[in-house]
């Protein structure tokens, strides 16, 4: 357990005052201070934050505003750093431990839903909250660092949500006992790749009236990076979401067949072109495969891939294992007649008994370092893949959303 003495504060001619704590309170009272107090002078200060002891990459944080509503709830106050990257903060008193249990799965639900977002969902909430029109977000952001691009910051403002990379704070009063026990709160969130830290705002009363904050970080813990999926060419097989792997690994070829697939991936990500301005691209890897995202919350993609041990190459629908992917197969699966019909040609549905779904196309291929064979290969994959997001996309966010 930490603890900490009394702060002292002296004068210049040597007196000292020793200052007296002032608990947290869920509301306003005699003698205390509240939650939404804390909550709007952390907004309206929040370099009074410990940033630097937790993450480095999220300094210098400019508010976007409190009370930002998801379907989750409302989320007390949202950050965002010059690179784009998001901080959610929640304010709540720390008292028994289920009440800690359900700060810290408040805190990860509003991460989830972030998870599931766009810029543009994004931005059009912000726009509800502050009653700004236009790219609210990024126009407050700018307001503080005037030499922001626009396009820059949109673009990894998405890759902030697409990651789930974010910061979650939670502040309060008395975070004191058990911090180290924090992970037993928290449910395996392998989609997510955030920082969950916990700040004992202190608050101390002079006789002047003057209040001195002393904020502390107790306890902090990086939650799984996403799992990179293993792509085995021989029976194509992906076991998890494999999320962004180009950003997961070092992208340096280290031999010449590496340097190959980093340079067509490339060329491919350049000349795609898909009808759903929603659609995200993949990023370039130096393996045999990328990846094309489904919908946020299906934990679905489209494997673009070459498997020359197999002799072909081909793109396959497929999903995280579980209760979502049995439903959305199955009724994808179901319309499967209008889905081919729409696309003009005939996929392969397989099912396995260990509940692995893929929906694939492929066709023969078996040599590599072939300018006609490689020029095949690249228009053969942008002939299909617009037309695959085209069938599949919307209606796999039709299944998620009627959940």
């Amino acid at each position: 357990m930490s603890q900490f003495a009394a702060p002292r504060l002296v004068f210049e001619d040597g007196a000292s005052e020793r200052l007296q704590r002032v608990p947290l309170a869920a509301t306003d009272g005699a003698g205390g201070f509240s939650e939404l107090w804390l909550q709007q002078l952390l907004f309206s200060d929040p370099s009074i934050l410990p940033i630097e002891e937790i993450d480095v990459s999220f300094v210098e944080l400019v508010p976007i505003c409190m009370e930002l509503g998801t379907r989750v709830g409302p989320i007390d106050a949202l950050f965002v750093t010059p690179a784009g990257k998001l901080v959610v903060l929640e304010t709540k008193l720390w008292r028994n431990p289920q009440a800690r249990r359900e700060v810290v799965g408040q805190v990860l639900d509003y991460a989830k839903e972030l998870r599931r977002w766009g810029y543009a969902d994004l931005q059009r909430e912000v726009s509800r909250r502050t009653s700004q029109a236009g790219n609210a977000l990024f126009d407050i952001a700018r307001a503080r660092v005037p030499e922001l691009d626009e396009a820059t910051f949109v673009d990894n403002v998405s890759k902030s949500l697409r990651h789930g990379d974010f910061l979650l704070l939670i502040c309060g009063d008395g975070i004191r006992e058990e911090v180290e026990s924090i992970a037993e709160y928290l449910d395996p969130h392998g989609t997510l790749h955030f920082t969950l830290a916990l700040i004992e705002t202190a608050v101390y009363q002079a006789s002047a009236g003057h209040r001195y904050v002393q904020p502390r970080v107790l306890a902090k813990t990086e939650i799984i990076r996403r799992t990179v999926v293993t792509l085995k060419s021989d029976h194509l097989t992906a076991t998890e979401d494999p999320a962004d792997e180009a950003e997961q690994d070092d992208k340096q070829p280290r031999n010449a067949e590496e340097s190959w697939y980093l340079n067509f991936w490339q060329d491919f990500i350049d000349r795609v072109v898909f009808d759903d301005v929603t659609q995200s691209k993949p990023n370039a890897t130096r393996f045999t495969h990328v990846f094309i995202p489904m919908p946020k919350g299906s934990t679905g993609w489209i494997t673009v891939y070459f498997s020359l041990s197999a002799g072909e190459i081909g793109l396959f629908l497929t999903f995280m294992r579980g209760p979502l992917a049995d439903r959305i197969y199955e009724e994808l699966h179901a319309r499967r007649e209008d889905i081919e019909e729409e696309l003009g040609f005939e996929l392969e549905w397989q099912s396995s008994a260990d509940s692995k779904y893929r929906i694939a196309r492929r066709r023969e291929y078996s040599v590599m370092n072939d300018d006609q064979e490689r020029s095949v290969a690249m228009h053969w994959f942008l002939a299909h893949a617009n037309p695959l997001v085209n069938a599949f996309r919307h209606r796999i966010k039709e299944i998620v959303e009627e959940r």
